[in-house]
């Protein structure tokens, strides 16, 4: 990933993120950092970029012309296809958060532009800028801070940047919970002992430990994402009671990556917020609904095109960034298509939801018999999900599903005998 920063203060820039993780990424060439002066691009002989308001007002604004000049020159720089974003720092922009850092990693090239005195001319802030973003509701002298903030925080998700790839993934914010306490030698300080129970070697002990102390924590510390964590642990309960067909959903919110956009009484869309794909469980007439209304009569759940223009999710020009569509207990090919059609998707497939229920991995033996059994009655993506897909997702705690065609053969007493069952209801998969 390329960082490009146009700033009137590059020193500032380069010297403050070439130490720790970002140095070392920075040396390894994991990321690159391209740190601009907007004044080399004045027409004024003494590099001045900044003049008075117009209409008045206190203090100067940085003109329009030279860093219109500077971003083209970058511009130029950038290979042809490469997915970029121009980021103005400014407390009038949308907060900086977790879920921002991971929708602005997927890019090649992400532009910073930095403000100071009161601003930068309004006219190239329409013309370059696509994001405006703020690190908190308090003014800085300039944008140059909130930049390196932000590219410490990107920088870390990039592929290999970390030396444990799976710190990135269990840090704060993850799945809504804050950090555990930690703790390091000698066991004893100040009179203070480190709990017993990570002396313990029991990892089901520790593991149980450290969500409670997470749970604790953030009820303390964070109410809002204690909030959210509740309810997000509202929907598991619920969707615990059908986990088979709502497996993929289950391991969504267990990763920590499901995002609720919309919960109603009848209807949920959650999104992944790792590759944007969307989850719609619409589940009309089942007892799934009953879970989510236990109070108010169960109505007609509405359709997912009706819902989403309600939430003003989609409208008819709009074409998000959604790569796949999960429709769960609806069986409307017609809507799917229409629902592909408003979100610039090109595939409707109607397919059932394999879930593997044992919870502990299969013998090799039985995985070799059953291969050599199926070999020429199913695809050989199904033969890869039974002896890669299961194990890898056993291996990370969750529970191993399948999406097959509807059109693709389902041995149902080999693949049931074996632990694979077909979740109730239909599921429409739109890519």
């Amino acid at each position: 990933m390329q960082f490009h920063v146009m700033t009137l203060f590059p020193e500032m820039i380069a010297q403050g993120l070439a130490n720790s993780i970002t140095g070392r990424a920075l040396r390894e060439k994991l990321i690159s950092l391209n740190c601009v002066n907007i004044r080399d691009y004045s027409d004024n002989r003494h590099g001045k970029v900044d003049d008075y308001s117009y209409g008045g007002g206190a203090g100067m604004l940085i003109q329009a012309e030279p860093v219109y000049q500077c971003y083209q020159n970058l511009l130029s720089q950038i290979p042809d296809g490469h997915k970029k974003r121009v980021i103005y720092v400014t407390p009038q922009g949308r907060p900086f958060c977790q879920e921002i850092a991971e929708e602005l990693v997927k890019n090649d090239d992400l532009i910073f532009l930095c403000g100071h005195y009161e601003g930068v001319d309004e006219r190239v802030l329409e013309e370059i800028v696509t994001d405006y973003v703020s690190i908190g509701d308090y003014v800085l002298t300039g944008g140059e801070l909130p930049a390196m903030v932000m590219i410490d925080t990107i920088a870390r998700l990039v592929d290999g940047v970390l030396g444990n790839d799976a710190s990135a993934e269990i840090e704060s914010f993850h799945g809504k919970l804050l950090e555990y306490p930690q703790f390091t030698r000698p066991e004893v300080w100040h009179d203070k002992a480190v709990p017993s129970v990570l002396l313990s070697g029991d990892a089901a002990r520790i593991r149980s430990w450290r969500i409670k102390e997470s749970i604790q924590r953030t009820r303390e510390r964070r109410e809002d994402l204690y909030r959210d964590y509740c309810r997000l642990v509202q929907l598991e309960e619920i969707l615990l009671r059908h986990k088979r067909e709502y497996a993929d959903l289950l391991n969504l919110l267990e990763l920590g990556y499901g995002e609720i956009v919309c919960w109603d009484r009848n209807v949920i869309l959650m999104r992944d917020r790792r590759d944007q794909a969307s989850y719609f469980a619409h589940p009309t007439g089942d007892t799934f609904i009953r879970d989510i209304a236990t109070e108010d009569p169960v109505k007609e759940a509405e359709s997912p095109v009706s819902f989403l223009k309600k939430q003003g999710l989609i409208r008819e020009q709009d074409r998000p960034g959604i790569r796949r569509f999960i429709m769960h207990d609806t069986d409307d090919i017609n809507e799917a298509k229409q629902l592909a059609k408003l979100l610039g998707l090109t595939e409707v497939r109607r397919t059932r939801l394999l879930v593997y229920t044992p919870r502990e991995r299969p013998a090799n033996a039985r995985i070799r018999a059953l291969r050599e059994k199926l070999k020429d009655k199913v695809s050989p993506e199904m033969i890869a999900f039974i002896e890669e897909g299961i194990t890898s997702g056993l291996m990370e705690g969750l529970r191993p599903v399948y999406y097959l065609d509807e059109e693709d053969p389902f041995p149902v007493g080999d693949l049931e005998s074996f632990g694979i069952y077909a979740a109730k209801g239909p599921v429409l998969l739109l890519q």
